[in-house]
């Protein structure tokens, strides 16, 4: 597996990068999910996405996919919406920040200084927590 691109995510104002695909869960549970999707391997999930978190909720705010070779947005999947309520998703979000201490050529293994992790629970924001890698391990 190589190395993938990452989605963003706006919070407070600011923009990141985030190591985790909330729309391949929204993609997982469609009971007839487009059959010629695009996966390429730079992106694990065939799409490139902005989230926000917005009154402490996560939206879809911007897509970028390929579906029986045509590009197509965030009105293909939710037609007549711009913005979307991620109430499908429940989990973690991984924002890896600071300098790349270790790279993986392998998904999101790449290890940095600290990771913030965003857990949300049907959409809604739950509260974060932050890991700092440094202190982790002798290593680097």
């Amino acid at each position: 597996m190589t190395a993938q691109s990452y989605d963003r995510l706006i919070y407070n104002n600011f923009t990141y990068d985030i190591a985790t695909n909330p729309f391949c869960i929204y993609l997982e549970s469609l009971l007839n999910p487009p059959q010629e999707y695009l996966f390429v391997t730079k992106s694990y999930g065939g799409y490139d996405a902005t989230w926000e978190v917005k009154c402490k909720r996560l939206y879809l705010i911007d897509l970028i996919a390929t579906v029986n070779g045509e590009t197509v947005g965030v009105n293909y999947f939710f037609p007549h919406q711009h913005k979307v309520f991620a109430g499908w998703f429940s989990g973690e979000i991984r924002m890896p920040l600071g300098k790349c201490l270790e790279y993986r050529h392998a998904g999101y293994a790449s290890i940095y200084e600290k990771d913030v992790f965003f857990r949300f629970d049907k959409g809604f924001f739950e509260g974060s927590r932050i890991v700092d890698n440094r202190k982790n391990t002798d290593k680097y």
